[in-house]
């Protein structure tokens, strides 16, 4: 290992995607006391909660050369990189992800020359080219920089000299470790501390419309003399009692119509008001994996 790649490993990079067999880049996380785990393609990313301490191996990692695995899992020339299986597998999804909802992406002493299928999913993502940066070799030539400028800015600088200017930028950088307390793909409903007063509207919207307020339903389920306006549901304290024990996976079911929604809902409140973080999923954006990272990193 040399001195540079131990530098380089300093950095928290959000992923690490590497075409190199060997377990150098393991090693220099070892050197920083940093911990990195390495995975192939026939891993799965689902099976890794904490995806940014991963090192994915796309051509195959040296330490888990098999014969079997010789000729499926390992790419031993130019031809076979980024061969289907990683057009494939479910790295590809996530690699995408990180694509598009990095904010830099770089690429450390690698070539677009002989990676057609890299050259593609780079092309075909979308404004890629402005946050995209290839540290390439002093000597590379003007038909290889020509190349990159497709996908986004060449440096011919080369490790040692990228080392130095990660150096220089270390001694005046102060890191800040700030995760949102927003997302695009989840919500973090808000119930108000105090109940108001439900209005015939309400009942109606709820009746009618089908459409609820989560207060209401709260309120109207802790004080149900008071606040008459949707049902206790004896499931709920049960659902509660299973999460406090440690369940991790709960499923409701129920017919068309039942109140599955509603259940939901009034569950939500019933945990936020217990001081349990409680995020809703909305939407798919393009920075699911990275939202999913984020809360995962939170503590409760």
């Amino acid at each position: 290992v040399t001195p540079e790649q131990e530098i380089i490993a300093q950095i928290n990079w959000q992923r690490i995607y590497t075409t190199n067999y060997d377990n150098v880049f393991e090693l220099a996380c070892e050197k920083n006391k940093k911990k990195i785990q390495s995975v192939t393609l026939s891993d799965r990313p689902n099976d890794f909660k904490n995806k940014s301490n991963l090192c994915i191996h796309i051509n195959g990692d040296i330490k888990r050369l098999t014969q079997e695995k010789l000729n499926s899992e390992f790419k031993l020339t130019n031809v076979s990189y980024l061969t289907e299986d990683f057009n494939k597998s479910e790295w590809l999804t996530l690699f995408r992800s990180d694509l598009q909802t990095a904010k830099s992406i770089i690429f450390i002493g690698y070539s677009m020359q002989y990676d057609l299928d890299l050259q593609r999913i780079v092309y075909l993502t979308p404004k890629l080219i402005d946050k995209t940066f290839f540290i390439i070799s002093e000597q590379a030539s003007k038909t290889e920089q020509a190349l990159i400028k497709t996908f986004g800015m060449p440096f011919p600088i080369g490790i040692k000299k990228l080392t130095e200017h990660i150096n220089e930028i270390k001694k005046n950088h102060v890191h800040i470790t700030k995760l949102p307390d927003s997302y695009l793909c989840f919500s973090k409903p808000k119930i108000k501390d105090f109940p108001s007063s439900i209005l015939d509207i309400d009942e109606f919207n709820l009746l009618v419309r089908g459409e609820y307020n989560i207060d209401n339903l709260y309120y109207s389920t802790i004080n149900p003399t008071d606040f008459v306006y949707s049902i206790h549901r004896s499931k709920h304290e049960e659902v509660i009692n299973l999460i406090k024990t440690g369940e991790h996976n709960i499923l409701i079911h129920s017919d068309l119509g039942n109140g599955k929604s509603i259940f939901m809902t009034t569950l939500t409140a019933f945990l936020s008001k217990e001081g349990y973080n409680v995020l809703r999923f909305n939407k798919y954006y393009t920075t699911y994996n990275r939202e999913i990272e984020q809360i995962c990193q939170k503590e409760g």
